[in-house]
């Protein structure tokens, strides 16, 4: 990702939220991504772990920050 758009705004309100606040759909997105990289591995004919350590970042890319520089 060369670049990334965020915008955000922030509200204050006396009203409590009606919905999760953190973490929801983050175990359903896990399950699809670790599905899916069992399914590149099956088709790529190498072993599921071996798919996932090639694209570990190595221990000099820690702390490891995303495409919006969250570590």
């Amino acid at each position: 990702i060369p670049a990334v758009k965020i915008d955000i705004v922030g509200v204050y309100t006396n009203k409590m939220s009606t919905d999760a606040y953190r973490g929801a759909g983050r175990p359903e997105a896990t399950y699809l991504i670790e599905r899916l990289m069992d399914v590149v591995a099956r088709e790529m004919k190498i072993d599921k772990v071996e798919l996932r350590l090639k694209h570990f970042p190595s221990s000099s890319e820690f702390p490891f920050a995303t495409a919006c520089g969250l570590t």
